[in-house]
């Protein structure tokens, strides 16, 4: 009998909600549910991929997870660009000094803030981000050793600082940001996969096991399962020259579990399982795979349950980077 697992991915989730509440709208009344109707469904899929057929767009959890990792993965590359600007800032004061002070560590170097006996680039951004007050201030008092020519101003440090301090803070609210998005996304998953569950046994209460309404709400029929949809819209898309790396996509098929990577290429005389994946995507890894550099690769997807396997989807071509 199958087992109608409820899938554990957002897409698997979201394509399953989708079906279950076309299925509780034509049926729903007939079948007799109770707990597990059209409004309910529909709001669990809204709450995890959200609505941007509407005006204004509902963003669903999904959809801010990922506008907070985009943010996360910003603000983390500013902070990187901004501790790169005080590097070489601070590269600039010590040659600078090293004129003024001489080309070693003394007590003169104190007064910048170069403590311990080493006038080496500190090693850390919080070293860094510590120095440079102590550099605008020394500058600040001793204006005839700055270089305007070359930035080395008490200015150029203050800024720098500022611009630094205020990178690092959206750095870290940004990492907070998207901690709190991942637990609602992941609370909004379990909440979805819930409702599903909750739906598959009502209607294991309601009807029959060889029932064809079991289809219409995206499930099989647990005494008579029935495989995958075909996998279909496969796309290859290769990555940079050299990397050997093949970035494959299709569409959710309804009632897979997972989906099986096929790989055929010269020298391999039949199609070779070489991933599975419980999403829909892959990435295809020539060297792991013994796949060459420059030949072409023919690709086909199988789309698995418990019942077996479907057809597999048409093959799909693209040389090896």
């Amino acid at each position: 009998m199958a087992e109608n697992r409820i899938p554990q991915s957002v897409d698997g989730v979201s394509v399953l909600l989708t079906d279950a509440h076309g299925g509780a709208l034509e049926h729903q009344d007939d079948v007799g549910l109770k707990q597990n109707r059209a409004p309910e469904l529909l709001a669990a899929r809204v709450d995890l991929t959200g609505n941007l057929s509407v005006t204004p767009p509902i963003p669903g959890k999904q959809q801010l997870y990922e506008a907070a990792k985009a943010a996360k993965v910003t603000a983390t590359a500013e902070k990187t660009t901004v501790d790169s600007t005080a590097k070489a800032y601070i590269a600039k004061v010590i040659n600078r000094m090293k004129s003024i002070f001489g080309p070693e560590w003394s007590s003169a170097w104190e007064a910048l803030g170069f403590t311990g006996g080493s006038i080496a680039m500190p090693g850390t951004p919080d070293l860094r981000m510590a120095l440079l007050p102590s550099i605008a201030a020394y500058f600040t008092s001793d204006p005839p050793n700055e270089d305007p020519t070359l930035g080395v101003t008490a200015s150029a440090a203050s800024g720098i600082y500022i611009a630094l301090t205020a990178a690092r803070a959206a750095s870290l609210a940004s990492n907070v940001a998207a901690g709190q998005a991942k637990v609602a996304r992941d609370a909004s998953l379990a909440a979805a996969r819930k409702r599903l569950s909750g739906l598959r046994d009502e209607l294991a209460q309601l009807i029959s096991g060889d029932d064809p309404r079991w289809y219409a709400f995206g499930f099989s029929r647990p005494d008579d399962p029935e495989t995958p949809q075909v996998a279909e819209h496969v796309v290859l898309t290769p990555g940079a020259a050299g990397s050997r790396t093949i970035y494959a996509d299709w569409d959710d098929a309804r009632r897979a579990e997972m989906y099986r990577v096929f790989a055929q290429w010269p020298g391999q005389p039949v199609p070779v399982n070489i991933l599975d994946v419980s999403d829909s995507d892959a990435v295809i890894n020539g060297v792991a795979n013994n796949i060459p550099a420059g030949v072409l690769v023919e690709i086909t997807i199988v789309s698995h349950n418990e019942a077996g396997d479907a057809q597999p989807s048409a093959p799909v071509s693209v040389l090896m980077p």
